[in-house]
């Protein structure tokens, strides 16, 4: 369900596009995150920045290491179209 109960209003759930090419940590972080917001998934740098630009999401929580390009360019390019919030994953 996108949406939560707020007193008496309906709020749309803030959307967060999660970035990492390890579908086990994807899911993890969806757990986690499902029950307040709209999670998106990417398992690459060039699915991350197509996900950007259709789904605009309010956070992207990216894995520095990356397929096809690497989180700094992800970031980087991402920079040039929104001011969305990042929070780099390096493990």
């Amino acid at each position: 369900m996108n949406i939560r109960f707020v007193g008496l209003k309906i709020v749309d759930k803030p959307k967060v596009l999660i970035v990492d090419d390890d579908e086990s940590i994807r899911e993890l972080m969806e757990i986690y995150l499902e029950e307040d917001f709209q999670v998106f998934h990417a398992a690459s740098g060039t699915e991350a920045i197509e996900m950007t630009r259709s789904k605009k999401p309010a956070l992207i929580i990216l894995d520095v290491m990356l397929p096809q390009k690497t989180g700094w360019e992800v970031c980087r390019e991402v920079r040039t179209f929104c001011n969305i919030p990042i929070v780099m994953v390096i493990l």
